[in-house]
């Protein structure tokens, strides 16, 4: 499956509590564990409780792996994140978004 095209600002209005993160592969991956650690200007932010998802297409084989992100502390503070999506603690793919006013 080729990959969508991302938008060109991942822009969150101030006061965001939550967000939802998605990851498709082109069949399930043969890994034990998923993880999602999200960082700031500040390092890694402490996430509250989440609902993970799995779904598998059978039709095409498409697997998608996705949780929500809500900082422990409160809304996301504004500012630029990163997500790292791990399988088996091996970085897969990078997730970039700002929350607050975009910079230029």
């Amino acid at each position: 499956a080729k990959p969508e095209k991302p938008p060109l600002h991942r822009v969150f209005p101030s006061g965001t509590k939550e967000l939802h993160v998605a990851v498709r592969f082109e069949r399930r991956p043969a890994a034990a564990s998923f993880s999602i650690e999200v960082y700031n200007q500040n390092g890694k932010v402490t996430l509250g409780p989440s609902i993970s998802m799995q779904a598998e297409n059978l039709a095409t084989g498409d697997f998608t792996v996705g949780t929500d992100l809500n900082p422990q502390a409160g809304p996301f503070a504004d500012g630029p994140y990163q997500a790292k999506i791990k399988l088996d603690d091996k970085i897969v793919a990078l997730v970039n978004w700002e929350v607050g006013q975009a910079r230029e």
